[in-house]
């Protein structure tokens, strides 16, 4: 289980090109889509609760241009 907050962080466009532009983060992983997808709910979220030293986001399927 994920130490520290949530396993996966929902994002606007705006904050996810932020996130991605942070130079003080080594590893992003996003997932663009609903949140009831399969595989958000048993593939990203499972991983995100793994993985402590990745950061997981999810953001609207819009997101991904």
């Amino acid at each position: 289980m994920k130490k520290s907050g949530p396993p996966s962080t929902l994002l606007t466009c705006d904050a996810l090109k932020e996130e991605t532009n942070n130079a003080n983060t080594k590893f992003t992983i996003a997932y663009f889509g609903p949140e009831d997808n399969s595989l958000f709910t048993e593939a990203h979220v499972p991983y995100a609760n793994a993985e402590d030293k990745i950061i997981f986001v999810h953001a609207d399927l819009a997101c991904q241009e």
